[in-house]
């Protein structure tokens, strides 16, 4: 029986062996058949990645199935450094694959006019968490067709039962694509080539639609999926789901859209420029204000200095004043006064 099997990676027949729980017909349908796997061989032959890492081998450890379908696999990697070949980078893989993840933003009206914005989050058992009641935003894997909005609708209609036409669904990773020849956002990519497409949904309903959205049961029973549907205002998303998926949507969002609306308005720019420079000179004003006011208490000081320095040197004059008549009184006036001089010869 075969030990090994090769695989074309970076131009070379690099050797894949496995685990003695698995055949060689195992490994084969991965290679062949899992997307996730191939798309792994596809980014270690990036001319950017070939320059600097080279593919020396390759160690099935497990395969997880999904009915007939694989789900996913592990498998560990020995990667040398082109410019040190001694150097073996660390590559254990858990491959998954792709995913989508979806941001909704349900708007809704109240009676005095205002409009508040919610999201609705899911609540399902996560056992790698740990978690009976795990938060997260409505997500799904891809099932390998390439179609990402798709398969997300899909995911929004067995989660919450709800169709939405796929027009509606705008992207909030596709720029990465752009800038890093990222397919989308890497949650754990440490050890985990799962990348998320992640998705932007807002619709203006009804308090009545979402009043029925909440509490509402979905998943694949099937698939062991159970999950509760929670309507949660929007501003309250990021203290309430620990969940990357959900917190790089809002940030993804508010950058987007929430800034680049404010940057680009040239009025609302002027206006918070104006309220700028208002602020700046009120702030002027009552420095200005306090100096005039500590000037003012150093002047009223030293005049109250002055006056109680003249006070006091007259009331020393007319004291004095005074011990000279008292003393003038208490002399014998009847009798006249000797005054004795020294003649010097």
């Amino acid at each position: 029986m075969a030990t090994e099997v090769t695989c074309p990676i970076q131009g070379n027949d690099v050797p894949i062996t496995w685990d003695a729980n698995l055949t060689q017909s195992d490994v084969i349908k991965v290679i062949e058949t899992f997307a996730p796997f191939g798309h792994w061989v596809r980014n270690m032959q990036d001319k950017s990645t070939q320059a600097e890492l080279r593919v020396v081998s390759v160690h099935m450890q497990s395969v997880d199935k999904f009915g007939p379908r694989i789900g996913f696999v592990k498998f560990s990697a020995k990667v040398a450094d082109v410019h040190n070949p001694t150097r073996i980078v660390p590559g254990i893989v858990f491959a998954r694959g792709g995913a989508v993840a979806v941001l909704m933003i349900l708007s809704a009206r109240k009676p005095n006019g205002q409009i508040k914005e919610y999201t609705v989050v899911t609540e399902q058992a996560r056992i790698a968490a740990g978690k009976a009641n795990f938060v997260e935003i409505p997500a799904g894997m891809l099932d390998g067709d390439g179609n990402f909005a798709g398969a997300m609708a899909r995911e929004v209609e067995e989660e919450l039962g709800l169709k939405i036409n796929v027009k509606e669904l705008e992207p909030l990773t596709d720029h990465f694509q752009d800038t890093c020849s990222a397919e989308g956002m890497y949650p754990s990519v440490g050890g985990c080539d799962e990348f998320i497409k992640i998705y932007l949904y807002r619709k203006e309903v009804d308090q009545k639609d979402m009043d029925d959205l909440e509490g509402k049961q979905g998943g694949k029973e099937e698939e062991g999926e159970k999950l509760t549907a929670r309507v949660i205002p929007l501003d309250e998303l990021w203290r309430k789901a620990p969940d990357a998926k959900a917190l790089s949507a809002l940030c993804l969002y508010r950058e987007q859209y929430l800034n680049t609306n404010t940057t680009t308005s040239s009025s609302t720019t002027s206006e918070l420029d104006g309220l700028r420079q208002i602020a700046g000179l009120e702030a002027k004003l009552v420095s200005l204000e306090k100096q005039i006011n500590d000037t003012k208490t150093v002047n009223i000081h030293k005049k109250s200095t002055i006056q109680f320095s003249f006070v006091t040197n007259l009331a020393l004059a007319l004291l004095i004043v005074l011990i000279g008549i008292h003393f003038l009184c208490s002399l014998d006036i009847r009798s006249p006064v000797v005054f004795e001089t020294t003649k010097f010869e």
